[in-house]
């Protein structure tokens, strides 16, 4: 059974490098995948080339990564892709959070995070921050800030709000982008072998402007 797991997921990593290259897929999958199957394998390979701290995740220890789904999970059973999977030679744990806020006050609009949330996603390795909790970005950005937390979204804007990848949809296909200056300040090392797949890459504030202003020109001549 897990032999054939890990067939599985590999499959879907093969098809990922098909789909972002443009090469043709000389192999056909179990079933057509999904938005989200393809999702899922990206997670693994996210954990396979970014390098976390020594102090994150020691070396001499069998300490599994921790990826954490924060809000409405989009994934179901996508995410079986990669449960009991091992990435370097380490289990991968999956934790949902409802990331259920409370206010300051009855009539104040803006929430906080409790101590315990901040806690929880501060000791995950991934933190995928699904589109329900959009609004709460800046506080959950801000919550794990130093924690060597890879923050992975799919929101609009998302690399811009702080966040590290962020999932985009090209002509049907699934591309993500990068944030190199968020990943620094987590003190995270994106392998050039992933950044080669990414479709856009800030480095910083100048480009995340840029960036702005290309998505702006491009949704407009889509418009023409």
């Amino acid at each position: 059974m897990q032999k054939h797991s890990i067939s599985k997921v590999m499959l879907y990593c093969c098809l990922i490098l098909a789909s972002c290259l443009s090469l043709p897929v000389a192999f056909a999958a179990p079933k057509a995948p999904t938005e989200y199957d393809i999702k899922a394998a990206f997670l693994y390979n996210f954990i396979k080339f970014v390098d976390w701290p020594e102090e994150k995740i020691p070396a001499d220890t069998n300490q599994p990564f921790i990826l954490g789904i924060i809000g409405e999970d989009l994934f179901k059973d996508s995410i079986n892709i990669i449960k009991g999977e091992k990435a370097k030679g380490r289990d991968i744990i999956i934790k949902y959070f409802k990331c259920e806020h409370k206010s300051e006050e009855s009539n104040n609009q803006k929430h906080v995070l409790s101590s315990e949330q901040i806690e929880a996603f501060r000791k995950c390795h991934l933190l995928y921050i699904c589109p329900s909790n959009e609004k709460q970005l800046p506080d959950i950005i801000k919550a794990v800030k130093g924690a060597n937390v890879l923050t992975i979204g799919e929101s609009k804007n998302f690399l811009e709000k702080g966040g590290i990848i962020q999932f985009v949809m090209e002509e049907d296909k699934v591309g993500f982008g990068a944030n190199l200056k968020a990943a620094r300040e987590q003190n995270l090392k994106l392998s050039s072998r992933l950044l080669k797949l990414a479709r856009t890459i800030i480095k910083d504030l100048e480009e995340t402007f840029n960036t702005q202003q290309k998505s702006i020109r491009y949704a407009y001549s889509q418009k023409q």
